[in-house]
């Protein structure tokens, strides 16, 4: 950048930094919008991260200045009432990695009036996308009563030619982190769906992150505990989760003689059940190493409750059982009972039918889902546990 512009190459590595960094802010870009507009003395500068021709709102990051009182949001609806909802307050008719100077006389007279009461004078805009092309934005500096000078519009057009190629290159940056966070998301959800605990440890056994059904689980029961590290009450129970770190620990950096590294454990907490705990190694990527990275996964499940004797839950079960398999609402509790392990005697008493009624019952249940028995009945409906709850 030339030292006509807003501060030579200093300035540009500073602006440079931001771009790349900004792409873990939230939102967005934050630092990079004030520092652009604190640079240039704009009136506004908005990065536009979406834009729908068919929404009445788009996604932006603004930086104004601290007096500001314009309603920009309020800016972008009534403008669009001007161009019957087809744009935004700028026209899209920049070409990527080109940038336009814009006069806001497209909004036609009473348009024209309306963003000149409010100190607008025009804008430069620039578009961007990622590489692959998943998204595209827009970068708005906004052009204020002070701001009609030559030298401020070559400024302006001087940061838009260095800046660009450095926000594409961050977008694609961008993208690819948020599409690993959603998928993160996504199975982090099946997990606590399925209501199965996962709790990541780093090779001091130190706690990095757990999920929402781990923590739900953890204070459900008191033979175990969360500070910085995952405690078990009992000292046998703990001095063997930690033998079985040391083992995955092991196993992760492929010593000889561990196999897998895995380890089962059972915990009882009296009056509550018991958990069912898992401890097994991630795997070592030889790239990612240092402190504070994911080398232990816990996995807890409890089985403290089931269906049988939870009535608070039965009728839910019951139907989501029925649904799914296509029963009658008496073939559904028939079914949830012979599935928690109960005799068909059992069964019957549970739901005051005969004992022939509920052998029936049972027959039809079998028909209709193609199998033997109780126990394929059983193996069925806690495979299809993901789906039931």
């Amino acid at each position: 950048m030339s030292g006509t512009a807003v501060g030579g190459s200093e300035r540009l590595l500073d602006l440079t930094a931001l771009i790349y960094e900004g792409i873990n802010e939230s939102p967005p870009w934050q630092s990079l919008v004030d520092r652009v507009r604190q640079l240039l003395g704009a009136k506004a500068v908005f990065i536009t991260l979406h834009h729908s021709p068919k929404l009445m709102g788009d996604v932006h990051v603004s930086a104004v200045a601290p007096d500001d009182t314009i309603d920009w949001l309020e800016v972008e609806r009534v403008c669009r009432t001007y161009l019957d909802g087809e744009q935004t307050l700028y026209p899209e008719q920049q070409i990527k990695g080109a940038w336009l100077a814009s006069e806001p006389a497209f909004l036609g007279d009473e348009g024209l009036a309306y963003i000149r009461s409010l100190g607008i004078q025009g804008a430069f805009r620039a578009g961007f996308s990622d590489p692959d092309g998943v998204m595209s934005c827009w970068l708005d500096v906004v052009k204020g009563a002070d701001n009609s000078s030559v030298l401020f519009e070559q400024q302006t057009a001087e940061l838009f030619e260095q800046l660009l190629p450095h926000l594409a290159r961050a977008l694609g940056l961008y993208v690819r982190l948020q599409q690993c966070m959603l998928e993160r998301s996504i199975f982090e959800s099946s997990l606590n769906h399925m209501h199965l605990g996962c709790v990541l440890l780093d090779d001091e056994a130190r706690v990095i992150s757990l999920n929402r059904a781990a923590a739900e689980i953890i204070n459900g029961y008191d033979a175990v505990r969360i500070t910085d590290r995952l405690l078990f009450r009992e000292a046998a129970a703990q001095s063997e989760l930690m033998r079985a770190v040391e083992r995955a620990l092991l196993a992760r950096t492929r010593a000889p003689n561990v196999g897998s590294g895995k380890s089962l454990l059972n915990l009882n907490s009296p009056g509550q059940g018991f958990l069912g705990v898992l401890v097994a190694p991630t795997v070592l990527e030889p790239t990612f190493q240092g402190k504070r990275v994911p080398s232990i996964i816990v996995y807890i499940a409890e089985f403290g409750g089931l269906w049988v004797g939870e009535m608070s839950d039965a009728d839910k079960a019951c139907a989501a059982i029925s649904q799914l398999f296509g029963l009658t609402p008496q073939e559904g509790r028939l079914a949830m009972q012979l599935a928690a392990g109960c005799s068909l005697a059992d069964a019957a008493d549970k739901l005051q039918v005969a004992v022939s009624a509920a052998r029936n019952y049972s027959k039809n249940i079998y028909a209709k889902l193609g199998i033997r028995g109780q126990s394929d009945l059983v193996r069925l409906v806690f495979r299809s546990f993901p789906l039931l709850q």
